[in-house]
């Protein structure tokens, strides 16, 4: 009891916290354990300001767990943050926020003009070192961006995505879930939509 009651008390201070922001419609919930595994649940709220939720599904985070520091540590960053694009190789499945269909043209850049940007190689030409994106088959069939280091600060880390789940049961700094989850999530979410990832406590 007390347990469930210590998860749920976070939980709600998330959720109050945007429960008046009319803007904000949807809530992502990353709840991540040491073990790489995590719950992913999308809320939504009614008119009423109350919040629902939606869809819960498994998923997996940064191999070496959360709390991202620099680029390559393999953390998936924890915090609050802001979806800021939705990308994929395949087709828009009909979400309501931009959306781009990945080409061969198109990287998320590590390179130091571009650095955690998504770029058209075509209209920035230059040997780019960073992801190039349709190579990601699978994993970057369907995602979402996360506003992680949206300063572009170098070394900070880059590239950080809700993206499809693979074969790894874990990601390099990543969330990923099943492909029909992500999809899911794609088709409900607002533009205004926030994920909050955290570290389920030792005690729980």
């Amino acid at each position: 009891m007390h347990k469930e009651m210590t998860k749920n008390v976070f939980e709600e201070e998330i959720k109050e916290r945007y429960s008046k922001n009319d803007n904000i419609r949807n809530l992502i919930i990353a709840e991540c354990f040491k073990n790489s595994c995590a719950n992913v649940t999308l809320y939504e709220k009614n008119r009423g300001k109350e919040w629902h939720e939606v869809l819960r599904t498994e998923g997996f985070v940064g191999k070496n767990g959360i709390g991202k520091d620099v680029e390559g540590d393999k953390k998936t960053p924890k915090g609050v943050f802001s979806m800021t694009q939705a990308f994929g190789i395949k087709k828009n499945p009909g979400t309501k926020i931009p959306y781009i269909q990945v080409k061969e043209k198109h990287y998320w850049c590590t390179d130091d003009a571009y650095y955690n940007r998504f770029i058209d190689i075509n209209q920035h030409p230059h040997e780019c070192k960073g992801e190039h994106l349709i190579e990601y088959k699978g994993l970057y069939n369907y995602g979402l961006a996360i506003d992680y280091n949206k300063e572009c600060i170098k070394g900070k880390g880059s590239a950080i995505f809700l993206h499809c789940q693979g074969d790894r049961s874990y990601t390099d700094g990543c969330i990923a879930i099943p492909e029909s989850k992500m999809k899911a999530i794609l088709r409900k979410i607002q533009a205004e939509t926030k994920i909050c990832i955290y570290q389920k406590p030792d005690n729980l």
